[in-house]
């Protein structure tokens, strides 16, 4: 009698993951279904027939019976549609966030999975009423969680129920998973990168506006520039450097108390695209030239950066990999082949399966030169 050991076997895969897909409590990608169900076919294995498995049904209700949503996807005997994904994010008006949902979304599609997207407005209550109803509402099999701070009490919650969660941009903290699924880029040496950029011109003086300060992403650019300004012998100082929300409101705040400065920066290290674009918009109305009186350099790599006037310099993320990557995690039954399904090389494979961490690449452009 053929096992499922054989058949994962033949197929390539793990013997959990063959048993969770017979059984409907895995999705899975079209092409390893058609591999799991062609070994199946080769070595005679048939999973347990209805009259089999009536008597474990009425003590395991959906036993052995894979039931499936209208995208043809397995939904368990819980009622969740595997196939149903829920993605969290701060906010749409951020071209980085956007950018990052129209990823995932044509992710999803192309793996026949269903998308809803959530917005928290940047709100810690919201981020948490919206966990709790991807949870109360029973129909998703999988979370993509993107915050805006370190910790939400509603996400301890989920390791009490199937959905899965990955971790999206931001660390964040949960008591209940030691290590959870996380898809991030090493923002510690993307901002050493950009920081060691504008040394390399000749800056000295360099100015950085932050994030807001709980989050991840900020104490790790904060850490790299730090870092780049030690390696060049440059004093670190506090009063350079501004914590605030990623807006244009912000960056152009900023602006006004570099100018009043006794020893003004020649630089500015923004880490976030929109921030710089904002501090960018106000500065002609000081007279303030960019890059010749101020050089200016970004995070994110948005658009609208390339289309600015002068052409913002900036770390250009790798959202498509990003999604890429969160959608393996979330679906595949090793998280190795989410690294598989982008470069690996690419990645920091210093970290588990589980936390994929992957480069900030500096894109050149003319906001950024030599100072005067």
């Amino acid at each position: 009698m053929t096992s499922l050991s054989q058949v994962a076997k033949q197929a390539g895969v793990s013997a959990s993951t063959v048993s969770r897909y017979f059984r409907g409590q895995l999705s899975i990608k079209t092409e390893t279904a058609e591999k799991i169900r062609q070994a199946a076919d080769l070595l005679g294995y048939t999973t347990p027939s209805l009259t089999d498995t009536r008597h474990l049904s009425a003590q395991y209700p959906g036993y052995g019976i894979p039931h499936t949503s209208a995208s043809g996807q397995p939904i368990s005997s819980t009622g969740i549609d595997q196939s149903a994904v829920a993605l969290i994010v701060p906010e749409l008006t951020n071209p980085f966030y956007a950018s990052l949902c129209e990823a995932i979304t044509s992710q999803t599609q192309a793996g026949d999975h269903v998308l809803e997207v959530m917005v928290s407005g940047r709100q810690a209550t919201t981020e948490a009423k919206l966990v709790d109803h991807v949870i109360e509402s029973g129909r998703f099999g999988g979370l993509i969680y993107a915050g805006m701070h370190r910790t939400n009490r509603a996400l301890n919650h989920l390791a009490t129920t199937p959905i899965r969660l990955v971790l999206l941009d931001e660390d964040v903290t949960i008591p209940t998973q030691s290590h959870p699924n996380i898809v991030t880029v090493d923002n510690y040496s993307g901002a050493y990168q950009a920081a060691s950029y504008l040394i390399s011109l000749g800056h000295r003086r360099i100015a950085h506006i932050a994030g807001p300060t709980m989050l991840s992403t900020t104490t790790e650019r904060l850490r790299g520039y730090r870092a780049a300004l030690e390696n060049a012998d440059i004093p670190y100082d506090p009063k350079l450097v501004f914590s605030g929300p990623y807006t244009e409101e912000y960056g152009a705040s900023v602006l006004t108390y570099l100018i009043q400065m006794d020893e003004r920066p020649t630089a500015v290290f923004a880490g976030s695209d929109i921030v710089a674009i904002g501090l960018i918009s106000v500065c002609k109305q000081y007279g303030i030239s960019i890059p010749q009186d101020l050089s200016v350099v970004g995070c994110d790599g948005i658009r609208m950066g390339r289309w600015l006037r002068p052409s913002l310099t900036t770390l250009t993320q790798p959202i498509d990999d990003m999604a890429i990557a969160a959608l393996n995690l979330l679906f595949q039954e090793d998280g190795d082949d989410a690294r598989n399904a982008i470069d690996r090389n690419n990645a920091d494979s210093g970290r588990g399966n589980n936390d994929i961490r992957l480069p900030l690449t500096l894109t050149i452009r003319e906001s950024a030169v030599a100072p005067r």
